[in-house]
């Protein structure tokens, strides 16, 4: 008889080992008491092993639950879903192409034209995302799913929403050896009007990928929006698209809880994956409940407000979450934005 506890996700087992770290601290013996008195004798196992062995991915070895919840913050970023990216390793050099070849018809017996591409050297070299969460110890010791369900989408979240937004938003320009500009960034913009279809079929004109492996992405406002599209009649337009994705002409549509509305408003995307370079490195999580935090989401400015919290004064426990990541347009017209939309 399959024991019921072997059926917890191995990424919730991975939080588990999280949590009871965080609790009694790094000694084996302690963190395998504490997970079998609080989850069962099953599930003691396999948490003091996530806890011990489990907290980077760059070295988890055979370990499944560090693989399985790095896995979810790929799985839902769009970085992560968007099928056909160009997967490349850091700091190697590749051929970016800057404007296409051809082929041509050739008479028998006739000189063959040359194909000509123009390429340009480019490499991607490792940025850092870093995400701060902070949560009560009460709630790390409350015997609770929901507060392991809570824990866990607040840390694949807190890395996520970040990748996305910078990946996506046509107003990022980037920051040198900081973050990456957007796809979207100079790319083709379509200023979006009282005509959606008229502006579809703008985008796809204006389009120079290969609509074979193209996605659209937006939000699921947005999404939203263009699924209660009606005609004269009240006919829906595009039946085939909702707040979870879906198709549009189709297309996949991909959709993201990030912020992706820019200073013209909400915006749509059409991207050829195969024209993004993408290099997504290890993720590595650290905790700690006595280090002071500067509460601000912009602590290099110094004209903000700074107000320090003591973690052990105020009974928290912060957990760091840091993913290295870089992402190049590398095709001209592999990616358009339809922007100002609802």
């Amino acid at each position: 008889m399959t024991n019921p506890l072997s059926l917890i996700s191995p990424a919730r087992t991975f939080v588990r080992g999280l949590i009871a770290r965080s609790v009694v601290g790094n000694s084996d013996e302690h963190i395998h008491a504490y997970a079998r008195n609080r989850w069962g004798e099953y599930q003691g196992t396999e948490v003091t092993k996530a806890a011990v062995a489990a907290i980077s991915s760059a070295d988890t070895g055979g370990v499944d639950v560090a693989r399985a919840f790095f896995g979810l913050v790929r799985e839902q970023s769009i970085l992560g879903r968007l099928t056909g990216l160009r997967r490349v390793p850091f700091s190697t050099r590749m051929l970016a192409v800057t404007a296409g070849s051809r082929g041509y018809w050739v008479r028998q017996g006739q000189n063959k034209p040359l194909s000509r591409v123009a390429l340009a050297g480019s490499t991607l070299d490792p940025l850092k995302v870093a995400a701060i969460l902070v949560v009560t110890k009460e709630m790390l010791r409350a015997n609770d799913e929901a507060a392991e369900a809570t824990l866990q989408d607040d840390l694949v979240r807190a890395v996520t929403v970040v990748l996305d937004e910078a990946f996506m938003d046509p107003d990022n320009a980037g920051v040198a050896n900081e973050m990456p500009a957007s796809i979207a960034y100079g790319a083709t913009q379509i200023q979006a009007t009282s005509d959606f279809g008229a502006d579809l079929r703008a985008m796809i004109a204006a389009f120079k990928g290969d609509l074979g492996y193209a996605a659209f992405v937006t939000s699921p406002d947005v999404a939203v929006g263009i699924a209660t599209m009606t005609d004269s009649q009240g006919h829906y337009l595009f039946p085939g698209i909702g707040a979870r994705g879906g198709e549009l002409l189709g297309i996949p549509v991909l959709t993201t809880r990030s912020n992706v509305t820019t200073t013209s408003g909400s915006s749509l995307l059409l991207i050829d994956p195969t024209g993004i370079a993408a290099a997504v490195g290890s993720m590595t999580l650290d905790s700690s409940d006595q280090a002071t935090l500067q509460m601000s989401d912009d602590p290099n400015d110094a004209g903000s407000p700074v107000f320090n919290v003591s973690l052990y004064q105020t009974n928290g426990h912060a957990y760091k979450a840091e993913i290295d990541a870089n992402w190049s347009r590398q095709r001209p017209g592999s990616v358009v934005a339809l922007e100002g939309l609802l």
